[in-house]
């Protein structure tokens, strides 16, 4: 369950990868975090 909504988030978040990075950095890492483990 929590993946799936990880998973949808992800791909919304790379439609505003324009957005400044400071608003969603915490998040980058979250996500890079998942993408390398």
């Amino acid at each position: 369950m929590m993946q799936q909504k990880v998973h949808t988030n992800t791909k919304r978040n790379s439609r505003n990868f324009k957005t400044p990075l400071t608003t969603s950095y915490p998040h980058l890492i979250l996500e890079l975090k998942k993408i390398l483990t």
